[in-house]
């Protein structure tokens, strides 16, 4: 607006109020004008005298005409904070708790920079600089879009309230809640309640969530879920973060990952436990777990100090001194333990376990007796498996085997036999051969010497830890 648009405006508004106050005197009858409110119109309030004088009111009309003919017309005064009506049914003016205000009625629309709001009622705060809005809101900015039963919507600071079925949609992803708050200058959302979000293949629950835009960078809090329907993995804790620009994302304060698998006759599950879970979805896609590092399902349960898990299921990396139980169909349970472990699952079955580093295997040679189990040690170990049961198993370096012996079901002693590298191989669960290559030492102990004693003859690096349960 130039200078003789603002000194045109003045001058109506000083001869207006002098012609009014000319024809009626203090304490007359006065009301606010209803005007139908049109493009580009200015939401200002006209003091009328309620008049019957028919010469007056066409005075009157032609005075708030020439006002009204005054282009960018706006809610706010300063330049900076122009909001522009674009239509609504009609306007009142109104007083609120001292404070000047409008009431917008039917089909109301404004913009405020490249945000433009639509609703079916509007009340707006002069002095705040805020607008209540009411009935089929709709806050869009470029892309997104956010709509909402209720709202509020802060000319000062360019921020959007919503509440009652909120909805934005920014064609990257989806967000419903109960209650939103829409940030233009920064460019986020943050929603509370109910909060869900999808995009192409997760859906996401969680109390409280914040969305930025321009990072594409999404923090959920409390009560957080994530179902993934592409690879059946579910994820939940109480804090999420994503970086969808750099294909990552984090949940801490008690992860805990799902896998359902679905392709066998039954349903089975595996379930892993830690500190924290990174997840990366680049190839290889893949979840780090860190810190107290658990995994179970119904053949398979680990500990370690550091894992990762890749995401198709097809290998597991342990590390940090971890162990592994595998229980056979017929209910007996091996350890292994190690520095670290390369785990190769075939057909949702393991397939293989590679040991690095100290590595050492037990296994249950009769379950009438615990104390005597079948043990394998060396510097590193191979272990294969064929329809879920233990195949073979080669180990070298330092290569040591003790086991016990059986006549039929009677203990008969055991046997103690080191080499650079043994290759054994079983049947049925139980050893059917033995084949030992270099530096070949071999003793047997007959029972009479084992009975009762059998924990002086455990090899070095005996460690026999019962298989954790699911918690």
């Amino acid at each position: 607006m130039n200078i003789t648009q603002i000194f045109f405006r003045s001058w109506l508004l000083r001869l207006n109020f002098r012609y009014l106050t000319s024809l009626h005197p203090a304490g007359s009858p006065k009301s606010y004008m209803v005007i139908p409110a049109k493009a580009g119109q200015r939401l200002v309030e006209y003091p009328i005298i309620l008049r019957r004088n028919r010469s007056n009111y066409w005075i009157q009309l032609l005075l708030v005409a020439c006002l009204f003919t005054l282009p960018y017309m706006t809610f706010a005064q300063s330049s900076d904070n122009l909001i522009y009506l674009h239509h609504a049914d009609s306007l009142v003016g109104l007083d609120i708790n001292g404070e000047r205000a409008r009431q917008l009625i039917g089909n109301v629309k404004f913009t405020h920079g490249k945000t433009t709001v639509t609703c079916r009622k509007a009340v707006q705060y002069l002095q705040s600089n805020k607008a209540t809005l009411e009935g089929e809101v709709v806050v869009t900015e470029d892309s997104l879009t956010m709509t909402a039963l209720h709202g509020t919507y802060y000319g000062s600071t360019k921020i959007a309230e919503a509440s009652g079925r909120v909805r934005l949609d920014d064609h990257k992803v989806v967000l419903y809640a109960d209650f939103g708050t829409y940030y233009s200058n920064e460019r986020m959302a943050h929603f509370r309640q109910n909060v869900r979000l999808y995009d192409s293949s997760t859906v996401l629950t969680s109390d409280e969530l914040q969305y930025y835009r321009d990072e594409q960078k999404t923090i959920a809090e409390s009560n957080v879920v994530i179902v993934n329907s592409e690879n059946n993995m579910t994820l939940r804790g109480e804090h999420f973060e994503n970086y969808r620009k750099i294909n990552y994302s984090k949940m801490t304060e008690h992860p805990r990952a799902t896998h359902k698998d679905t392709s066998g006759s039954k349903t089975d599950s595996l379930v892993i436990i830690s500190d924290t879970m990174e997840t990366y979805q680049q190839a290889p896609e893949r979840l780090v777990a860190t810190g107290n590092v658990f995994m179970y399902r119904s053949d398979i349960a680990s500990e370690a100090g550091y894992g990762v898990f890749f995401t198709k299921l097809d290998s597991i990396e342990l590390h940090g001194s971890p162990f592994v139980w595998h229980t056979q169909e017929n209910g007996t349970v091996t350890q292994a333990s190690g520095d670290s472990m390369y785990v190769k699952i075939k057909k949702k079955r393991l397939d293989m376990l590679y040991i690095f580093g100290h590595a050492f295997s037990l296994s249950e040679a009769d379950s009438s007796l615990p104390k005597r189990l079948h043990q394998i040690s060396g510097q590193d170990m191979t272990m294969y498996f064929k329809e879920n049961k233990i195949n073979t198993i080669q180990v070298d370096k330092t290569a040591t085997i003790l086991y016990y012996l059986f006549d039929g079901k009677t203990p008969n002693g055991l046997n103690n036999t080191t080499g650079d590298h043994i290759t054994i191989s079983f049947l049925d669960g139980k050893i059917e051969r033995l084949k030992v290559v270099g530096g070949v030492e071999g003793k047997y102990v007959p029972e009479k010497l084992v009975y009762g004693r059998e924990e002086e003859y455990n090899l070095t690096g005996y460690n026999w830890k019962e298989k954790p349960v699911l918690r």
